[in-house]
């Protein structure tokens, strides 16, 4: 990384302060992202996460839907 020359002390306040507005936004983000991560595995939204990517899994493969039905006629005409 390249060192930066600063003519004024001006110059380096200015950059004092974008470097602490970029820290703050960073820290923001992460606490965010936190926070999101532990909303996200409480159990009723874990479990609703699970459910209905199972239920999403099993009305998009026609082959296991058309296995189930074939099944459950075949219990129920025998």
């Amino acid at each position: 990384m390249e060192r930066k020359k600063y003519s004024s002390y001006d110059e380096i306040n200015r950059e004092l302060e974008i470097l602490k507005v970029q820290k703050e936004l960073d820290y923001r983000r992460l606490v965010y992202a936190v926070e999101k991560t532990r909303d996200d595995l409480t159990p009723g939204v874990f479990t609703s996460g699970v459910v209905r990517s199972i239920g999403s899994f099993f009305t998009k493969s026609g082959t296991i839907q058309n296995l189930l039905i074939g099944f459950i006629f075949n219990r129920l005409f025998k």
